[in-house]
């Protein structure tokens, strides 16, 4: 006979799990996903890191009203978890970024929320190097006229078309092209939505 299949995690379930993740263990100082993506040093373990998942296993099914899950397939819902919650909520915030604006069927939701307020909004690999709610347009049109009064002042020197410096200029130069154009068009819905 087949070994039947565990029901999937609900929604309440993955949340618990999320919040439980985000809790400070034991004596180290950190989550307990930190924990479990912090480097074996000698204080931390292999041994340490199965006994927090034992300590995960417990605190989710005392805590949770369906089925009892293994600390082995918390793990496993953990890191399923963390890499499509990161791939749902980078498509979110790149969405924001183009438009200004949440797409319109967008899958940020509480679960997506719950994971990355654990794993971390602010980073490199998500956003960039700034925080969410700055809204850089008008930073980056300034900066980039900055920018193009300090690299021809530089560069007085005559460049190839292979120049790597050109490719750069030559990107800043359409990047402010584009801002210009995306401040004309929201200048002009404005005038529209003022004129009805």
């Amino acid at each position: 006979m087949a070994k039947q299949r565990a029901p999937n995690f609900s929604l309440q379930e993955n949340i618990l799990l999320a919040h439980l993740m985000g809790e400070d263990y034991s004596n180290f100082g950190m989550s307990r996903h930190k924990l479990d993506r912090h480097r074996f040093t000698s204080q931390i373990s292999s041994s340490v890191k199965k006994e927090m998942w034992g300590n995960v296993e417990t605190a989710f099914n005392s805590n949770s009203t369906g089925t009892q899950r293994k600390g082995s397939d918390l793990e496993k819902k953990w890191e399923n978890l963390t890499s499509t919650q990161r791939g749902i909520y980078q498509d979110h915030q790149l969405m924001l970024t183009l438009t200004g604006r949440p797409p319109f069927n967008s899958k940020c939701t509480i679960l997506t929320e719950a994971v990355m307020n654990v794993i971390g909004k602010e980073g490199v690999d998500v956003m960039g190097i700034g925080p969410s709610s700055l809204d850089t347009s008008m930073l980056q049109l300034t900066h980039m006229r900055d920018d193009d009064q300090q690299d021809t002042e530089n560069n007085m020197t005559t460049c190839t078309s292979s120049c790597s410096h050109c490719s750069l200029h030559e990107i800043k130069r359409l990047k402010k092209r584009k801002l210009e154009l995306q401040i004309r068009f929201y200048e002009a819905q404005l005038a529209r939505l003022g004129e009805e």
